[in-house]
């Protein structure tokens, strides 16, 4: 039970850390590949804190956390999460970048369409004020290296601010996270 109350104590400080940047209201670029290792390894690890589990019961926890592991490495790559922006502010900054490539594209709900390209996808999702942008469809195309890096050099300079939602859900899951490592560490005295 002590090591539970470590493992969300430690958690609870990280999801704060985390939402503390966030509400600097700067424009964070993370990949979801550290995302998803993340969340997997604070749900297995609540899995793994059962002290009366059996060998098996930990094997069999520990195959399934290699899978999420290999799952967000592999589905995940391509896919980006910008803290502190609207899609709506993003979106004219990826046709831009379009235009200044010369690429022929479409819009299509918060999607950028790459008419020359078998209609590969650049797809756009709003969650708390900020934006996951999915560079999966083009990640084989000979431009996606530098479309994504010239968009993250393009959002760093965008002005424009949002309130970091996303920074206070963080924050509030840190608190729930340290209260119940407290209320279990006071159980055990």
């Amino acid at each position: 039970m002590i090591l539970y109350s470590m493992f969300s104590g430690i958690f609870g400080i990280i999801f704060i850390a985390l939402g503390c940047l966030f509400l600097t209201r700067r424009k964070m670029i993370i990949s979801s590949q550290y995302s998803g290792l993340l969340v997997g390894t604070f749900i297995f690890g609540q899995l793994a804190r059962n002290p009366i589990g059996t060998d098996q019961y930990l094997l069999l926890i520990a195959a399934a956390y290699l899978f999420i592991v290999i799952f967000s490495y592999v589905i995940m790559k391509g896919r980006y999460i910008i803290t502190n922006i609207k899609t709506e502010t993003l979106m004219p900054a990826i046709t831009d970048l379009l235009d200044e490539k010369e690429i022929i594209y479409e819009v299509i709900d918060n999607s950028v369409v790459l008419a020359n390209y078998d209609n590969k996808k650049i797809k756009c999702t709003e969650f708390l004020n900020s934006t996951e942008i999915d560079f999966r469809g083009i990640r084989r195309l000979p431009f996606y290296g530098d479309i994504k890096n010239s968009l993250i050099s393009k959002v760093k300079l965008i002005k424009e601010t949002v309130f970091p939602i996303m920074g206070l859900f963080y924050i509030v899951m840190g608190i729930i996270l340290i209260a119940a490592a407290l209320s279990v560490a006071s159980s055990i005295r």
